[in-house]
């Protein structure tokens, strides 16, 4: 954040600061999964999944099973397009525990990564690399505390590579550059 007027400090003459944040686009390149375990945050997770239009195979996983899909697969996303804060603190606790056993889990060395299949499960057998975690969230105050558990997450459980994507609106054709089946263009 920038003080808002390009002063110094952002102090105007009646003493308060006001600061302007300004969100810069940058190029994302594609992640390219073979199969992407998915659970989700309602009974309509496996449409609202659908609706994002990822391009990467998507299996709708029970939150019992995807600690086990995550370290067959080496990603997880987690879905959620409700708006009804009823059972909000149930799923902060129940992403919270996942987590936990997702990072304690995951593979610290590239032995452990030889049953994952796609390019980005590749590259993690080759180096060692976390589980990729996705958040696909609607931008609803439902999902706020979850984002800030995902923050925390980042720094305390770096055997996970958490990603978190807010989705306002209909949804986009998110998946057309973000998550890729496949092998990366170019070859194999």
């Amino acid at each position: 954040a920038a003080p808002a007027g390009g002063g110094g400090g952002g102090a105007r003459a009646d003493g308060v600061c006001r600061y302007e944040v300004v969100w810069d686009a940058a190029e994302v390149a594609e992640l390219c999964l073979g199969v992407l375990p998915v659970v989700a945050d309602g009974e309509g997770g496996a449409a609202f999944v659908a609706s994002l239009q990822l391009s990467c195979r998507c299996v709708m996983v029970d939150w019992a099973d995807a600690a086990a899909a995550a370290a067959t697969h080496g990603a997880l996303a987690i879905a959620g397009g409700g708006a009804d804060l009823d059972g909000a603190e149930a799923l902060l606790w129940r992403c919270l525990s996942l987590l936990v056993e997702v990072g304690g889990a995951a593979p610290s060395g590239a032995e452990a990564h030889f049953s994952r299949g796609g390019a980005a499960a590749a590259e993690a057998r080759a180096t060692g690399g976390p589980v990729q975690v996705f958040a696909l969230l609607a931008d609803t105050p439902r999902y706020a505390p979850l984002r800030g558990l995902l923050r925390v997450a980042r720094k305390e459980l770096p055997r996970l590579s958490i990603r978190s994507v807010a989705l306002q609106g209909a949804p986009p054709p998110l998946g057309r550059g973000l998550l890729a089946a496949g092998a990366p263009r170019g070859g194999r």
